[in-house]
């Protein structure tokens, strides 16, 4: 498995597989797709990690919530996993997945629009998706061979993506526009490691203009909710903090099940907290933070291939909505767990990782070398 190094600074949240690559089958055939559980509280998107897994046999999973179910996870050659990397990238560098919006196409390919590239860069910048989106470029495949990452299907799929999403919501505008999503921020939350088929990058879904907490204290300078974080306890009587409202234990909890959000439980942990009110500037004008529905999201993803795309598991909460993308292709994301990056491919924006260890998913080694037609993007070259 790979390691990251000092290359990948950022955080993310995601879900990557941990099979070595010899453990993996051959990708023939379609198994059923993914099959996710919709809580009530929550919004997330799952995807694979970059050793992009192919998976014909039915494995079981736990859900965030802890429910048991079954996967399947069909690569497509590298696309679907690409796929809901770039859904992960554009929630947290723009803060919202709107594809019609924030994309164009250009001479044939998809690229960020004036609009989108004016939101990534008023939030750090836009280095990590302008790096998946030159995965379309053919040269990629002249140092990854197609088999590992074909970027000529991705290239004709984005594009096709592109028009089947506009066609989707011109439709939902006409005949069902209450189905689109109101005006909101998704706000990074938390990774959760249990996802499908690669851990969950969990998202705050927040109204628009709403000030959101940073970090893991609140504007109360309270600690902040981290439903499924298994690092996260709260001690009896201790207050804590979500989307603009304090909240007291009226218990010990060990484990915080991401079903028993404080302000939307499921009813077996309904009695978890007791509501203490707004919190200072965390809350917007309806004292709470909290987007209306989150589960609209859902119809923003006609681009990502949702419904087809084992990897892009997305599922929406009251409060939350999460994705699983390659951990590789995200800078920053907390995937190491070796000493040779598993992947065909990488963001890293110090330039560390050139020169160093990585191993494609045929099992053969090679090293990270730097792809010229981007100084962030890196692909790994077999020996």
């Amino acid at each position: 498995m790979r390691e990251i190094g000092v290359g990948m600074a950022a955080a993310l949240v995601l879900a990557v597989p941990k099979s070595e690559p010899n453990e993996l089958k051959s990708e023939t055939g379609r198994s059923r797709k993914m099959l996710k559980k919709i809580s009530g509280v929550m919004v997330g998107l799952g995807l694979l990690g970059s050793q992009a897994c192919a998976v014909d046999n039915m494995d079981e999973v736990d859900n965030v919530d802890g429910v048991s179910q079954e996967l399947a996870c069909f690569t497509n050659n590298g696309v679907n996993p690409m796929l809901a990397t770039l859904a992960v990238a554009m929630a947290k560098g723009i803060g919202e997945i709107n594809a019609v919006r924030d994309l164009r196409v250009e001479y044939g390919r998809v690229v960020l629009s004036s609009t989108g590239r004016n939101k990534c860069n008023a939030n750090g910048g836009c280095g990590n998706i302008d790096a998946i989106l030159d995965m379309q470029n053919s040269a990629v495949n002249n140092i990854i061979p197609p088999s590992e990452f074909n970027a000529t299907n991705y290239r004709s799929t984005l594009v096709a993506s592109y028009d089947r999403q506009r066609n989707w919501e011109q439709n939902l505008a006409q005949n069902n526009p209450g189905a689109l999503p109101d005006p909101h921020q998704l706000v990074f939350s938390h990774q959760v490691d249990n996802g499908g088929c690669a851990p969950h990058f969990v998202f705050d879904a927040l109204k628009a203009g709403c000030t959101p907490p940073s970090g893991t204290t609140g504007s109360c300078g309270l600690p902040v909710w981290q439903g499924g974080n298994w690092q996260f306890t709260v001690q009896q009587g201790q207050e804590i903090e979500h989307l603009g409202r304090k909240y007291r234990a009226n218990q010990y909890i060990g484990y915080p099940n991401a079903e028993c959000a404080p302000n939307a439980p499921a009813s077996w942990c309904a009695n978890w907290f007791t509501d203490l009110g707004t919190c200072g500037g965390g809350s917007s004008s309806g004292g709470s933070c909290t987007m209306d529905d989150p589960n609209d999201i859902v119809n923003r993803l006609a681009f990502f291939e949702n419904g087809s795309n084992d990897f892009l598991a997305f599922y929406a909460t009251d409060s939350e909505v999460a994705i699983d993308p390659m951990l590789e292709m995200l800078e920053g994301a907390d995937s190491s767990s070796g000493s040779c990056s598993q992947g065909s491919s990488a963001v890293d924006s110090t330039g560390a990782i050139n020169g160093t260890c990585c191993q494609l998913n045929d099992g053969r080694y090679g090293t990270f070398v730097r792809s010229p037609f981007r100084p962030n993007l890196y692909l790994c070259k077999a020996n």
